[in-house]
């Protein structure tokens, strides 16, 4: 048996939890169970969402980095999960996640992968020090989102580095999502026949949802009827004033009857009534959640060259590839799509093929899994774990 142990140092979801939750959800080998640790000092939804698929989950209090107290009762805790656990292989979605992994186990053998979510700068030196520490503490195996990021991390003398984009499922919406929407869609006044512009995720300046609302001026120029909603809110505690801020750019642009900030919801209802879904990045960003579900939704999907999904995607046909940070060249597309609802039919049909082809989740799944199983399985024959080898099954978790 393949006892994987996810290691994640926050316990909100965000779209590096979402990839690996997917990887759980749709585990394909029956040899491979999954257990997690979430390090923080308070609750959220991630153990929720554990719960819900029957994993086996922990909470550690984390405390800060920075303090050696806390940071050595962390490890010890985390250490203490990694032996009941007899986990075979950890995983971590991020160079913090990794660095509390490789400093509980030190001395176990248990072999450590991270699957790495952000596109860091080239020179290590310049990528913070969770980054040198990580690439110093050699992970067994690192999975990249892009080969963008797998160009940058492969320089920084990292072994067994594999591209492995995310996975996600066709997002789904039942009749009470639907229903939401359209009471909601009421309530602000829009009608059915209006142009609906979608921007999905999470409010962050970066995520550069400040660019569609400086773009609509001139997209309302021919479309006079068009609306845009930005569907997310803030996570991690992170700028919390970006909100504010986007409504006072509504309010100085006079766009308080186009421009709507509705907040963290379920996508897919959204998904489905939207006429174009808009990807806004103002820094390089791994492979956006929202725009693998906008091509499995056969939605037109507008993003930029910051985008890893513009390594799987080809400008005019699968959908847009624009330069980033540039309100001018998002209206230019966003009105083009308006005016050949058709073309922009058949580009999202080609779009939700390529989805098929790259995105689906037993792609990235099947991937992963035979990594974290050659891990496992060369520890074992090495002899490099001093975890115990007659360790009792146990049986695997149920999966939805």
């Amino acid at each position: 048996m393949i006892r994987v142990l996810s290691v994640y140092p926050v316990a909100e979801i965000g779209g590096a939890e979402t990839v690996l939750l997917n990887l759980m959800r749709y585990r394909r080998r029956p040899d491979i169970t999954h257990e997690a640790v979430i390090l923080a000092d308070k609750d959220g939804e991630l153990g929720e969402a554990f719960t819900r698929l029957g994993i086996r989950w922990q909470s550690v209090r984390r405390g800060r980095m920075r303090q050696p107290q806390a940071l050595w009762s962390a490890c010890r805790e985390v250490r203490r999960i990694v032996r009941e656990s007899h986990a075979t292989v950890v995983l971590a979605n991020s160079p913090q996640g990794f660095l509390y992994a490789r400093w509980a186990t030190i001395g176990l053998g248990v072999p450590i992968a991270l699957y790495y979510m952000a596109v860091p700068r080239r020179r290590l030196w310049r990528s913070g020090a969770l980054n040198v520490l990580m690439a110093k503490s050699s992970p067994s195996a690192v999975f990249t989102a892009s080969h963008a990021i797998n160009t940058i991390v492969s320089t920084w003398g990292l072994n067994n580095v594999k591209t492995v984009y995310h996975g996600a499922p066709v997002p789904s919406a039942d009749a009470s999502g639907r229903r939401d929407v359209e009471s909601q869609l009421l309530l602000l006044g829009i009608r059915r026949e209006d142009p609906l512009i979608l921007a999905p995720g999470r409010l962050q300046p970066w995520k550069g949802q400040q660019v569609l609302i400086a773009a609509l001026p001139e997209v309302l120029k021919t479309h006079a009827k068009a609306q845009a909603v930005v569907l997310g809110g803030t996570l991690f505690g992170h700028t919390l004033e970006y909100s504010g801020q986007l409504r006072r750019q509504i309010h100085a642009l006079s766009l308080t009857q186009r421009v709507h900030l509705v907040g963290h919801q379920p996508v897919a209802p959204w998904l489905e009534r939207a006429n174009v879904v808009v990807h806004t990045s103002t820094e390089p960003d791994p492979f956006p959640n929202v725009c693998i579900e906008a091509l499995a939704s056969s939605r037109p999907l507008i993003t930029n060259h910051l985008s890893g999904t513009a390594e799987v995607i080809k400008d005019g046909l699968q959908g847009r590839v624009i330069p980033a940070n540039d309100p001018a060249a998002l209206a230019s597309a966003i009105t083009a799509l308006l005016n050949d609802p058709v073309g922009a039919e058949r580009m999202a049909e080609a779009g939700y093929r390529r989805y098929v082809e790259v995105c689906m989740p037993d792609r990235m799944v099947h991937s992963i899994e035979t990594t974290l199983a050659t891990m496992s399985l060369s520890a074992a024959s090495d002899g490099s774990t001093n975890l115990p080898a007659s360790a009792p099954p146990r049986d695997a978790a149920p999966f939805v």
